[in-house]
């Protein structure tokens, strides 16, 4: 039997730590000795655990300095809100302590991993004990500390003059960052060390990273659970969150509404062009429209479209709920991976409608799934909003389309596959 240790910072809360859950439940259901090392355990399961920090007394003090050290530095350093959303270092006060938990698994499987561990002391010896994959939740792992770069460019030529910092110069903590991590992976093997992209856009960025592009790179997407997240009667599902049975409602949902890479702010002047455009053209439809939103912080806008928030949704049902009292799920990304939301969109059999940019003209399929705006333009954000919203054929025909995809491309049971058989090459290759 397989055994595989799964490192996540979280177990949900955000796409990509519900992502790393996701795929070790379904290695557990596949038969595989799966188990889920966190820092932060908030859902549970089978064979979930969090990581345990020495305390040694001597431990416990050189943690606390270095905790107060990072801290310091990152708030002299990094803009109060940077753009690309999150800057995290290559370094963290937990040290190595981590690889005394992973006793001896056949592969370690990492996904989001950021201040987890200081990776030029852990990903050496990891790599040691098993060959490692490194599942590529964001751009991070080829960056000098941004997770998104939105188009800056500069993990090409090594960053500095980073512009998601207060004060950025061309030896500034990026560089020294980016500077690390390419030391340490440096000094490991090709074979014990292989990336995951769920999207084709990040497998392409990653093969112009001078820190990476020597090691094999995979395009897995992410998965969805189609037996949740599944079509249910629509009337039903406004009922129960309040919304009017008679309109159109647009969904929009974000793990942050504030964060700025979401687009929240290209939203709100696209719901002011939308309802000029419904004005103008779509005169002949007296429904109305709202705004369902959904994650923490709040998305404000000038207009006669109401808004309903549930705020921060955890349970997988009541967020299914939300896609399933849609008309339409609007994506305004400045860059994004491979979004969860956009898959359970389709698995719902709702239509997308988001920027032509990143990941997400993987997913959308233009006429089929659904529609891709001009980045960065709101205007035509809302041009395309309105070609599905006001035509009722174009919507179900696109609602089927949306579900025949998520199950044959993006079920959690064809994820699974996709990486079972990326385990068995490698270990097959380690022989």
């Amino acid at each position: 039997m397989t055994h595989v240790t799964h490192l996540s910072y979280r177990t949900s809360g955000g796409g990509a730590a519900r992502s790393a859950s996701r795929i070790h439940q379904s290695m557990l259901r596949a038969g595989v000795d799966s188990a889920l090392l966190a820092v932060v355990n908030e859902s549970g399961g089978d064979r979930v655990f969090e990581t345990a920090p020495s305390m040694h007394p001597l431990r416990r003090v050189a943690r606390h300095g270095l905790r107060t050290l990072y801290g310091w530095r990152d708030r002299i350093q990094l803009k109060p809100n940077p753009p690309c959303g999150v800057f995290t270092s290559d370094r963290s006060f937990r040290g190595s302590e981590l690889v005394a938990d992973l006793r001896q698994p056949d592969i370690i499987h990492m996904h989001w991993v950021a201040e987890m561990f200081d990776e030029a002391r852990f990903l050496p010896a990891a790599t040691r004990i098993a060959p490692v994959i490194w599942t590529m939740r964001d751009m991070r792992p080829i960056t000098g500390g941004c997770h998104y770069d939105l188009g800056c460019g500069k993990f090409r030529e090594g960053c500095g003059d980073c512009p998601q910092l207060a004060h950025p110069d061309p030896r500034d903590v990026s560089r020294q960052i980016w500077q690390r991590r390419s030391k340490t992976l440096a000094g490991i093997a090709d074979s014990r060390l292989i990336f995951v992209s769920p999207s084709n856009w990040l497998a392409r960025e990653f093969q112009e990273s001078p820190l990476c592009n020597r090691f094999q790179v995979h395009v897995i997407p992410n998965g969805v659970d189609t037996e949740i997240f599944q079509p249910a009667p629509r009337a039903e599902k406004k009922s129960m969150l309040g919304l009017d049975p008679d309109a159109l409602v647009i969904l929009f949902n974000a793990a942050s509404l504030d964060n700025q890479i979401k687009g929240g702010r290209l939203l709100q002047s696209a719901l002011k062009q939308l309802e000029r455009e419904i004005d103008s053209e779509q005169a002949n439809t007296k429904r109305k429209l709202q705004l369902l939103v959904v994650g923490a912080g709040e998305i404000k806008h000038e207009t006669s479209i109401g808004t309903i928030a549930l705020g921060h949704v955890s349970e997988n049902d009541q967020l299914a709920a939300a896609y399933q009292a849609a008309d339409l799920f609007v994506i305004p990304s400045l860059q994004d991976n491979c979004p969860n939301t956009v898959l359970e969109s389709f698995a719902c059999g709702l239509p997308v409608v988001g920027f032509d940019t990143s990941g997400i003209p993987d997913l959308v399929t233009p006429g089929e799934t659904g529609l891709l705006a001009t980045p960065f333009e709101s205007s035509d954000l809302a041009k395309q909003i309105v070609t599905i919203i006001a035509d009722d054929q174009l919507r179900k025909k696109m609602s089927l389309r949306c579900r025949e995809s998520a199950v044959q491309n993006y079920s959690r049971e064809v994820e699974a596959k996709r990486y079972l058989q990326l385990y068995q090459q490698i270990l097959g290759s380690q022989c």
